[in-house]
């Protein structure tokens, strides 16, 4: 069984369909459809959405395909933390709309500001949901140190 093979089988795990998969993760849809492999890159950004999946269990078949405790570690948390770019100038909007360029130059960066959000947006929720799932498992006394 490939890598690919085994990311099909948790996803099945999840009981989730691989376009929510891809989106969660932050993947372009179908970026297994043809891979045998799924490359360094994009472990990491599975792993930092699912730290749960045991990784040697993913490369090599190796072990359970979930680990024990299902901790999301500080470590995974503050790498989310620290992916995030800085808060976006909340005057931004206001700033594009006084500048002497054309209209579509102004629409062109609206757009882009509005993508950076949605990004900000996906990572603080990202971050959110590490931080909730901890919450969770201190309450009901299954986080392991």
């Amino acid at each position: 069984m490939s890598t690919v093979e085994r990311i099909r089988q948790f996803i099945e795990y999840q009981r989730i369909s691989e376009r929510k998969f891809f989106l969660e993760v932050g993947l372009p849809m179908g970026s297994f459809t043809k891979a045998k492999s799924i490359g360094s890159e994009n472990l990491h950004k599975i792993v930092l959405r699912y730290p749960e999946l045991n990784i040697d269990w993913v490369i090599t078949g190796r072990g359970k395909m979930v680990k024990d405790s299902g901790v999301v570690t500080e470590p995974v948390i503050d790498e989310l933390a620290e992916d995030m770019p800085g808060p976006l100038n909340p005057d931004a909007t206001a700033e594009i709309m006084e500048l002497e360029v054309p209209l579509e130059h102004k629409v062109v960066m609206l757009r882009e500001l509005v993508a950076l959000q949605a990004i900000e947006i996906s990572m603080l929720k990202k971050l959110a949901e590490a931080r909730r799932i901890n919450i969770e498992r201190l309450k009901s006394g299954d986080l392991v140190k």
